[in-house]
């Protein structure tokens, strides 16, 4: 009993002293109004430290542990800073203030979803709070549920109309859920309380970039930066339209401009490398790749974007060893040894191939590329079956991937299935912006009669030449056609439809690429639909019977016909036979489907041959070589330009007996005119559509 008794002494002893030590709520009050002075100061840590005693001391005051919270939260303390504050929501739950400020810190800690459950939460305890709801709009945004997120700043405008803070937000969730047309209103309204502030001007550049407004989206973008010339994101938007835009020399100076403040932007340098590339610029894109490596000597990006450089340039042995370097740095880097196979590919070493891709499975089997260089050596070695097997798994890892898709169409087509093919062939769309700009409706197969019809240019010549044959097939069907297509295709176009309205495609300075501009329609009137020329097949070749008969669809020019035939006349009796070995474009990845001049001895020595030179381009060496060693020359005329005069030429291979050409757009243009073209090829020409000759 005695011991029981002492210690209730000692309980009541300790009781009395902690009585006597805790604060009253006036001195909790001074003490707390003291921390939060000095986390108003900005001394977070100090503050903290009292906020810290004060909750021991306090352990219930859901106040002192939401403004411990904050405390710490600006100390950069997430996850400690979230823990008080869910200590605070608990011990009140009814206070909305406590959930919005866990919802703001769970969104800067990139807990989106615990932050939008916090923020609804605080929203239906005070939902006549604008800042609440434009807190919630914020976390909806950062949750990509863009929609809602609208819906949330549109409930926080009723409480707080004409907020530009609110009004840019919610520009912005309406931009990124495709409604960019009422982005730019909630921006201009924006303006009026901001004139010159320049995110919300380049926001309105952003949203006029989503509606191919590209006039616009310059405009807004040149006065964000006339307001604050220090925007760089500004810089690069302007790279991009100009980009998107197809106008590769604009888009290639906007990328340099900006990459002389942001210099380690490695996504913008390998974009910039990739367009430099495309302008058979190397140098500048090798020296763009060195300043990047020098940058980040450690990451693998830049050093494997040299070797596709060097492959790019035919160094295969140099590219090699770039890799190789990679690998010796990186060893486990998979995406290096697809690499070196997709140059085992190009160069016909299959099984190297099969190997490098065997390694890369062993540590990212899941790889859509993998996929996809499995089905290039199978397509390779002839197994178109096993080819389209290997892009179906990679479709299934893959499914939004223009290149990819396009691709599957193009195997599709090699099969002879022609609807899968050329449905999947609208890919294209996606990859070349094909789409951009077009004045009209995009034509899905609606009945046509009585109906305007727009026909854009495609992607090159080539192309124009190909589909051009569905061109007879689609003015039957409309009540009018208008026809756009490369300039040099405008005469023989003109004199082949002449029901229709041909014009030649808007190009970029470099003459590279097609701009779409329409001003040129006049009288036209603006179409009722619209439609790249490589889209038409979809619609009117759906089987191999719906291809015309053999005997051309266009007119080359009759007494240009005849001026041709008396000069190939003068040349000697003879089969007049035209050739072309290579297309004016070497890169690896076409080198291996042309031939060289001596390939060709066997031919130009047969008796009875007057060969004819249509190979375009710089030639001359080996016209050189072809008389010197070989001693056979081809025939050639100075006054025709075998580039740019494309009627000309048509006339000409007209006039010829036959053309024997690789695959290049030399037999298309021929076939195409009525003359009898032999192709040579490896047979993996997708344009035979699964037939023995070209439909």
């Amino acid at each position: 009993m005695r011991a029981r008794n002492g210690k209730a002494k000692q309980r009541d002893r300790k009781q009395r002293k902690a009585q006597a030590a805790a604060p009253t709520s006036f001195e909790l009050r001074r003490r707390l109004d003291d921390a939060l002075a000095r986390l108003e100061a900005g001394d977070a840590a100090v503050a903290g430290r009292k906020l810290d005693d004060l909750a021991r001391l306090a352990p219930r005051d859901a106040e002192i542990r939401h403004a411990l919270g904050y405390a710490l939260h600006c100390q950069g303390r997430p996850a400690a800073a979230v823990g008080a504050l869910e200590r605070a929501v608990a011990l009140d739950p009814d206070a909305a203030g406590y959930r919005n400020s866990l919802g703001i810190v769970l969104l800067e800690s990139g807990e989106t979803a615990a932050a939008v459950a916090a923020l609804s939460a605080a929203v239906e305890r005070q939902p006549d709070n604008p800042a609440y709801r434009f807190n919630l709009g914020n976390a909806l945004k950062a949750a990509e549920r863009f929609d809602e997120a609208a819906a949330a700043y549109r409930e926080a405008l009723a409480a707080a109309p004409g907020d530009p803070e609110i009004l840019n937000n919610m520009g912005v969730a309406l931009t990124r859920a495709g409604r960019p047309a009422e982005a730019i209103e909630m921006f201009r309204q924006a303006l009026v309380a901001l004139p010159r502030e320049a995110q919300i001007l380049h926001n309105i550049g952003l949203a006029y970039h989503e509606l191919a407004d590209h006039a616009a989206a310059l405009d807004s973008f040149g006065a964000c930066l006339a307001a604050d010339p220090g925007f760089d994101p500004a810089l690069l938007a302007i790279a991009r339209v100009h980009d998107a835009r197809r106008s590769e020399t604009a888009a290639i100076d906007g990328y340099r401009h900006y990459l002389a403040r942001r210099p380690d932007d490695a996504d913008v340098v390998l974009r910039l490398v990739e367009l430099l590339q495309a302008a058979r610029r190397h140098d500048e894109a090798a020296q763009w790749l060195e300043l990047l490596q020098a940058l980040r000597p450690d990451d693998p990006v830049p050093a494997r974007a040299m070797g596709r450089l060097l492959a790019d340039r035919n160094r295969i042995d140099a590219a090699v060893a770039a890799y190789r370097a990679v690998l010796d740095r990186h060893p486990e880097d998979s995406e290096t040894m697809l690499d070196l196979a997709h140059v085992d590919v190009l160069t016909e070493r299959l099984d190297d191939a099969a190997d490098w891709l065997d390694r890369a499975a062993a540590i990212d089997p899941d790889s859509g590329r993998l996929a996809f260089l499995r089905a290039l050596v199978a397509e390779s070695r002839g197994d178109l079956p096993a080819a389209a097997r290997h892009q179906d798994d990679c479709l299934a890892r893959l499914p939004d991937d223009a290149v990819m898709r396009e691709h599957r169409g193009r195997l599709h087509l090699a099969l002879g299935e022609l609807e899968p093919g050329f449905r999947l062939y609208d890919a294209r769309y996606r990859r070349s912006g094909t789409l951009g700009g077009l004045p009209a409706p995009l034509w899905r197969g609606e009945e046509l009669a009585g109906r305007k019809l727009l026909i854009a240019a495609e992607q090159g010549i080539g192309d124009e030449i190909i589909f051009g044959s569905c061109l007879p097939d689609a003015i039957r069907a409309a009540g009018a056609c208008a026809i756009e297509c490369d300039e040099r295709l405008v005469p023989l176009y003109r004199r082949s439809f002449p029901g229709a309205l041909v014009h030649a495609s808007t190009k970029t300075a470099d003459k590279r690429q097609a701009i779409r501009e329409y001003d040129w329609l006049g009288e036209f009137g603006t179409p009722d639909y619209a439609i790249p020329m490589g889209s038409l097949a979809r619609h009117f070749r759906r089987a191999i019977g719906d291809f015309p008969a053999p005997g051309g669809y266009l007119a080359a020019d009759p007494e240009a016909v005849a001026g041709w035939r008396r000069r190939l006349d003068a040349l000697g009796p003879g089969l007049k036979v035209g050739l072309c070995w290579r297309s004016g474009l070497r890169s690896p990845d076409r080198t291996r489907f042309y031939t060289e001049i001596d390939d060709w001895a066997p031919l130009l020595s047969m008796p009875g041959i007057v060969p004819v030179n249509l190979q375009y381009g710089d030639c001359a060496t080996e016209l050189e070589h072809a008389e010197r060693v070989l001693g056979t020359p081809l025939h050639g005329f100075a006054d025709l330009d075998l580039f740019d005069d494309i009627d000309g030429m048509a006339a000409m291979m007209r006039a010829l007996d036959v053309v024997v050409s690789v695959s290049t757009v030399t037999p298309y243009l021929a076939a195409a005119v009525g003359q009898t073209a032999l192709v040579a090829s490896l047979g993996r020409d997708w344009t035979l559509l699964g037939t023995d000759r070209y439909p």
